[in-house]
């Protein structure tokens, strides 16, 4: 079913009841221009470079080459793998704050591992989360 809002009503009662003030709504009227989507640029390589194990720490890196090696994938997927299980365990115990500004934000970082299916991308993420998931 598709049904019809009748965008002028609701804003009338938005008003009426005090969630919206005049000029917090403009209706966008539709542009027969916007319709035509241009066509895509491809990327040149979107598998970029590889991941350097000197960008980690021995210790760490020795950990990722160990992971690599165990489940035979890439590097990179067992160094992504690794440093979002690190983000996800010491979340909520950092933060950085802006310079006097009053703005602090807690310390993470959000990383996706994305292979083609079959490229053992479970294997490398159960084995670094499996630390924290006891």
């Amino acid at each position: 079913m598709i049904a019809t809002i009748d965008t002028a009503a609701l804003a009338e009662r938005l008003r009426a009841n005090g969630l919206m003030l005049d000029g917090d709504f403009v209706e966008a009227a539709p542009n027969p221009e916007r319709a035509q989507w241009a066509t895509p640029i491809p990327l040149d390589d979107p598998t970029g470079p590889s991941f350097s194990l000197n960008a980690l720490p021995d210790t760490l890196g020795a950990y990722v080459a160990a992971v690599a090696h165990q489940t035979q994938t890439p590097v990179d997927m067992a160094a992504i793998a690794t440093l979002g299980t690190i983000s996800a365990a010491a979340g909520g115990r950092y933060v950085v704050e802006g310079s006097g500004q009053g703005w602090i934000e807690p310390v993470h970082g959000m990383f996706v591992v994305v292979a083609e299916p079959g490229h053992r991308k479970s294997s490398v993420v159960r084995a670094v989360t499996q630390p924290i998931s006891d």
